[in-house]
């Protein structure tokens, strides 16, 4: 025999027993002696003494004090505006949505660009300066165009790269 069907033997055998084993209908098969029965059954109390009073055990008051605990039913995950720290340079205290691409020097140092900002100040970025408040990027810069890039990580560990593009002459500037 294999081991496999000795454990199918042996499983059906405990279920076959569990079956039998568990009637509720049947009584004890072995006598209880009269010793054993005397001595559990509780001694008669006396008619002299009166009946003790119920003890009446009273529950604890417990007061919740939510002094120093986080709120339970407030979400773990913070969803909504970060705190940007103000050390940092202003693009990168800036969303990309928020900064201008007001203009691009090219010559034999390669692509400049000239980034504003809402409050009206001008920056010169070149490839590999950081921008945004989620720490992206400059990839690229085009005659027309900047790119930046901002990679982020999902809950599942998982890196995406967003490529963001701000143009020079944007579409609702542009005349045609």
């Amino acid at each position: 025999m294999t081991n496999r069907s000795i454990c199918r033997l042996l499983i059906l055998g405990w279920g076959l027993g569990l079956l039998w084993g568990c009637d509720s209908t049947s009584t004890p098969s072995l006598p209880v002696p009269e010793a054993l029965k005397s001595a559990l059954t509780p001694p008669a109390t006396p008619a002299s003494l009166p009946p003790a009073p119920p003890v009446v055990e009273e529950d604890p008051v417990v007061v919740y004090n939510p002094e120093g605990k986080r709120d339970p039913f407030r979400s773990l995950i913070q969803i909504g505006e970060r705190k940007i720290d103000p050390n940092l340079p202003p693009l990168e205290r800036t969303a990309l949505s928020a900064l201008r691409l007001a203009g691009i020097v090219w010559g034999d140092f390669g692509y400049e660009a000239l980034v504003q900002t809402p409050d009206g100040r001008g920056y010169g970025v070149e490839v590999g300066t950081r921008m945004g408040i989620n720490r992206g990027v400059v990839s690229r810069i085009t005659p027309l165009n900047l790119s930046v890039e901002e990679k982020t990580v999902d809950i599942l560990g998982a890196v995406h790269v967003a490529t963001h593009v701000l143009e020079l002459h944007p579409k609702k500037e542009r005349v045609e």
